[in-house]
């Protein structure tokens, strides 16, 4: 199994119904059905540094990860049929998270 990061944007087309419990709920059962579910976390706010500027204007792309275990990207992928962002029409990037 490999590990991914999904990285959960802020693109939802349809918000409305987007914080819907019952939703992720079903879309967590899923995850942890599958022993796929590893972790993840909302984002709160921040900054961004770039060289030697210390702020720079921070973007709300993001608003969340979760921290995946799939054996493939493909899986990883498919899983996504049941986030409730991807089902509003959102975006969630899927990152392999390479072994060093």
């Amino acid at each position: 199994m490999t590990d991914y990061l999904y990285l959960i944007h802020n693109d939802v087309e349809n918000p409305e119904g987007e914080d819907d419990p019952a939703a992720w709920g079903r879309f967590f059962e899923v995850l942890r059905a599958g022993g796929h579910f590893r972790g993840g976390s909302a984002l709160g706010g921040g900054c961004t540094r770039r060289g030697a500027a210390t702020d720079k204007a921070f973007t709300h792309a993001i608003g969340g990860y979760m921290l995946i275990r799939a054996e493939s990207l493909e899986q990883a992928t498919a899983l996504l049929d049941a986030c409730p962002v991807v089902l509003r029409g959102g975006s969630v990037e899927v990152r392999e998270l390479v072994k060093s």
